[in-house]
C-alpha cells in the first residue's frame, strides 16, 4: 500500500503540502496580530499583516489549484509511470520555490514605468 500511496501523492504532494503549510503560517500571523498587536491598535496590526499575507495568497491559491488539477488528472491515471510523476512533482515544486524566492515574477527596480 505504501508504494501505491507514494506513487499517487508524489506528483502533487510536494506543492500541496508546502502550500498548506504556508497558508497555515499566514493564518497564524493574522491571529498573532489580533492577540498581540504590540504598540499598534489591533485593527492597524491586522491590516498590516493582511497587506503582507495577501501577497502570499496570490501565490498560494493558483499553486493549490494546480496541485488539485494534477491530483485529479495525473495522480489517479495508471498510464503515468512513477518516473514521470516524480518529474512533475519535483518540477512543480521547483517552480513554487522560484516564485516564492522572487526568481520569477519579481518586480525589478525601474520596472514601474519610471525612466
Amino acid at each position: 500500500m505504501d508504494g501505491r500511496l507514494f506513487q499517487f501523492v508524489v506528483a502533487h504532494g510536494i506543492v500541496e503540502l508546502s502550500v498548506i503549510c504556508l497558508a497555515g503560517a499566514a493564518g497564524m500571523q493574522l491571529g498573532e496580530a489580533l492577540i498581540r498587536p504590540g504598540p499598534r491598535t489591533r485593527v492597524a496590526a491586522f491590516q498590516e499583516v493582511v497587506a503582507e499575507t495577501g501577497k502570499l495568497l496570490f501565490v498560494i491559491v493558483p499553486f493549490l489549484v494546480g496541485a488539485g488539477i494534477i491530483e485529479g488528472f495525473i495522480s489517479p491515471d495508471p498510464r503515468f509511470p512513477l518516473l514521470s510523476r516524480v518529474v512533475v512533482g519535483v518540477c512543480y515544486g521547483i517552480l513554487l520555490w522560484l516564485v516564492l524566492t522572487g526568481k520569477i515574477w519579481r518586480k525589478r527596480p525601474g520596472s514601474d514605468g519610471e525612466v
